[in-house]
Parts: C-alpha cells; structure tokens; sequence
C-alpha cells in the first residue's frame, strides 16, 4: 500500500496465501497479531475472505488515524479487547453466538462491557486531516465482526471504481 502523504510504502503479507472453501477448517496461527481478524483471536477455523478484508480495514484505518497499528493489543486476548472497545461487547457475543464459537474463559474476567462507538470508529479530531464520508463508510464494514465481502459489495457496488476516486 502507498501512503501518499506520509511518502511511505508498506509491503503487506498476512500470512495465508489460500483460497479459502466453505466448511473448511483452516489454523487460526496465521497473521500479524495486530492484524488478526476476530475469527482467528476466537479460534474460529471456518473463516473466510472475510479475514483478509478485517486485515486490509486494520491498515487502512491506521493510515487514515494516523495510528499505527490501529488495535495495539499486548497479546491475542488482549488485542480482543482493544477490538470490543471499538466495536462493541454486545457485537462480539452476537457474533460467537450465531458461530456457536465457545469463548476461552480466560475473556470472562478481561472483557468488560463495551458500547459500541458512533458512526466513526475513532473521532475525526485524531486524524490530521478530515475523513472522507467513503471512507468511514468502507470502515464500517471492513472492520466489523463479520465483515465478510457480499456485504461490501452489496453495499458499495462496485469496489474498484470506489477506491479509485
């Protein structure tokens, strides 16, 4: 990814060059900690493109916060954590419910109650720059507990011709 402004080029491998099949169990050891999906944090083995698309949301979002990385957790759980302060507790159970995904129970006593936050997932006032309506629209979905890619193109379309303007 090229970062105009800052003149910065990132060469970005996250790990798993795979097409991924449906029902199929993949290792949940794959990724950047700091650019691991929640699938992969929940051990979750069923994942999708999907994971490829929260990873791409991670750096895009810190280049667009100028927070680099974006979710700067410690550790897998506590990078879990870092993601629910954003997206919300109720989010997360919704979301290892409709998977039947069983939580480590280590997360009992270091998740807390987290509402999800407002339309932009970090107040513009961090950004040195305003963002763009697109962009936080393509956030939202990116980085979301299932953020999985018929969503974002039902939702804008068509992506290269979005991207591109």
């Amino acid at each position: 990814m090229w970062d105009s402004e800052s003149r910065k080029l990132r060469l970005i491998d996250w790990g798993l060059a795979e097409f991924y099949h449906p029902k199929t169990e993949y290792n949940v050891r794959v990724a950047s900690r700091y650019f691991k999906g929640p699938e992969l944090l929940v051990d979750f083995q069923e994942y999708d493109y999907s994971l490829d698309l929260w990873s791409f949301g991670c750096m895009f979002a810190s280049m667009i916060f100028r927070k680099e990385p974006f979710f700067h957790g410690h550790d897998n759980y506590d990078q879990l954590v870092k993601i629910t302060k954003v997206l919300g507790t109720d989010e997360l159970y919704a979301y290892i419910d409709k998977y039947n995904i069983r939580l480590d129970p280590q997360y009992d006593e270091l998740l807390g109650r987290y509402p999800r936050r407002n339309r932009t997932l970090i107040p513009c006032g961090r950004s040195r720059r305003p963002t763009l309506r697109r962009d936080e629209d393509l956030l939202c979905i990116l980085l979301s507990f299932s953020a999985f890619l018929l969503t974002l193109l039902a939702r804008f379309g068509n992506l290269p011709a979005i991207l591109a303007t």
